[in-house]
C-alpha cells in the first residue's frame, strides 16, 4: 500500500504540476542569467513583458486570425493530399509500392 502525504489524488497532482512549472521556470531563469544574451535565452521576466505587450496591441486580434487561417489552410492542404494519394495506392499497385516505406 502506498503512503502519501497528499491523500487527495487531485491535491497531489495539483502539487506535483505547481512543482513541475515552478522547476522549469526557475531552469529557465538560470539559463538566461548564464547565457546572459537576450537574443537567445530571454529571462522569463522579459517573455512575459513582451506576450503583455503583443496582447494589447491592436493588431493582435488579426494576427491570431490570420495564422489560424494559415494553419487550417495547411491542414486541409495536408488532408487532401493525404486522401488523395491514399485513393491512387488503393486503387494502383505502382503508386501503392512508391508510397511504402522502404524499410519492409
Amino acid at each position: 500500500m502506498k503512503v502519501s502525504i497528499l491523500k487527495d489524488k487531485k491535491k497531489q497532482e495539483l502539487l506535483y504540476t505547481t512543482l513541475s512549472v515552478m522547476a522549469l521556470l526557475t531552469l529557465w531563469k538560470i539559463a538566461s542569467m548564464v547565457v546572459e544574451q537576450e537574443i537567445l535565452i530571454p529571462s522569463p521576466e522579459a517573455t512575459l513583458m513582451e506576450i503583455i505587450r503583443i496582447i494589447q496591441s491592436p493588431n493582435f486580434i488579426m494576427a491570431v486570425v490570420n495564422t489560424l487561417r494559415r494553419a487550417l489552410i495547411g491542414f486541409g492542404i495536408a488532408l487532401g493530399a493525404g486522401i488523395g494519394l491514399g485513393l491512387l495506392g488503393g486503387f494502383s499497385k505502382v503508386i501503392y509500392y512508391l508510397l511504402t516505406n522502404c524499410n519492409h
